[in-house]
């Protein structure tokens, strides 16, 4: 009984010697799929490779490999063929929260002002207090009325951004010194 079955994806990991082939060193680290396992009641495969060679290799020769994720449903792709983010996952409540979070401090300091931009550890440190005060029970931040969470989610949020801008990040990533 084979260890593979057909439409296992695997990667050639030796060389391979069948009676019927030749040494295939010219094939080593290509991924492929089983065609056939028990080639002539023996342990031999016959594996579909990438380039579309079609090659049989003794099981020792081959290694599973994990399966390829399932391709996105229709309407999930891009142009380069790449899954799109689901932005419908984001649970509105948490939209809504951090939201009221950046609309007073739209308020406060200016709209978008975030986008001057801010050493990651004013903005952690901003991110852990209100953490912090929701973890000792207390739900909104005394000041603004609006949830701690709502504050923590939208410093994060300018980090992810600042880590997205290679110039933001390197003009405010300033965690070496702590």
């Amino acid at each position: 009984m084979s260890k593979f079955k057909k439409g296992d994806l695997v990667t050639v990991v030796r060389k391979t010697k069948v009676p019927w082939s030749h040494c295939l060193d010219h094939t080593l680290g290509h991924k492929g799929t089983v065609l056939e396992t028990n080639v002539s009641g023996s342990r031999c495969v016959r594996v579909q490779l990438d380039t579309g060679e079609k090659w049989y290799y003794n099981e020792v020769s081959l290694k599973l490999r994990a399966q390829e994720p399932p391709t996105p449903a229709r309407g999930q792709r891009d142009g380069n063929g790449e899954g799109k983010p689901q932005l419908t996952l984001i649970p509105r409540a948490a939209l809504d929260c951090e939201a009221k979070a950046l609309s007073y401090g739209a308020n406060k300091y200016s709209r978008n002002n975030w986008r001057k931009g801010m050493p990651y550890l004013e903005s952690l440190d901003s991110v852990l207090r209100h953490i912090t005060a929701f973890v000792e029970g207390e739900d909104d931040d005394p000041e603004s009325g609006v949830s701690h969470l709502g504050h923590a989610k939208a410093g994060l949020s300018f980090i992810i951004q600042y880590e997205a801008e290679a110039d933001l990040k390197a003009k405010f990533d300033d965690r070496d010194q702590i």
